[in-house]
């Protein structure tokens, strides 16, 4: 995934900002971001299988490149790219924002990695979301002595997209791909889980 010919010569530090799902990457395996400085490509940072990043998780970044660095181009280029052995692994990206600051608003500049917990309540571990990444159009959620319950699906930036009430059967053909949340309504608890539409 690739974004070429930004002008960023009026900032000295660029701020980039992601969230990330790892599915089916085997250990060693890794994938980078990537800086053209308007000559070469160049690794700004990297996230290793079985090192710094684990399947099935959520995870954001923030990375920081800084003028006195890196050569700000007029036609610089940020690009992720991922070392996989085959077409079943997969990074998916969402919600990448790309700051430019300069003077006293540039910050610290510590790259960061968190795992964003998926755990909310003891209620949410008899919860089984299933397939995820969803490939079809069909979401199944199970749950122990419940029935039926009300959920709303909201994308990554928290804007509503779907609501209604389900017996665990939910048709998500009209989602695009991308990162979503499931807010679940049981009766005085809300538990939220994520998911992947592929």
């Amino acid at each position: 995934m690739t974004l070429s010919n930004v002008d960023i010569t009026s900032f000295n530090q660029i701020e980039i900002d992601f969230y990330f799902y790892v599915s089916s990457m085997e250990n060693g395996e890794d994938f980078w971001l990537r800086y053209f400085d308007g000559l070469n490509w160049t690794t700004v940072d990297s996230w290793i299988s079985g090192d710094n990043i684990n399947n099935n998780t959520f995870y954001n970044a923030t990375v920081f490149l800084n003028s006195s660095q890196y050569n700000f181009a007029t036609n610089a280029g940020f690009r992720f790219q991922i070392d996989a052995s085959n077409r079943t692994d997969y990074i998916y990206i969402d919600q990448v924002t790309i700051t430019g600051t300069s003077g006293s608003q540039a910050k610290n500049p510590t790259n960061m990695l968190v795992e964003i917990e998926s755990q909310i309540s003891d209620l949410n571990k008899n919860i089984l979301l299933y397939p995820n990444p969803v490939k079809d159009d069909i979401l199944n959620i199970e749950m122990l002595d419940v029935k039926q319950f009300s959920y709303k699906i909201t994308n990554i930036t928290g804007r509503t997209i779907m609501n209604g009430n389900s017996q665990g059967v939910i048709n998500v053909s009209n989602l695009k791909s991308g990162m979503y949340f499931i807010e679940i309504k049981i009766e005085d608890e809300t538990i939220i889980k994520r998911f992947i539409r592929e």
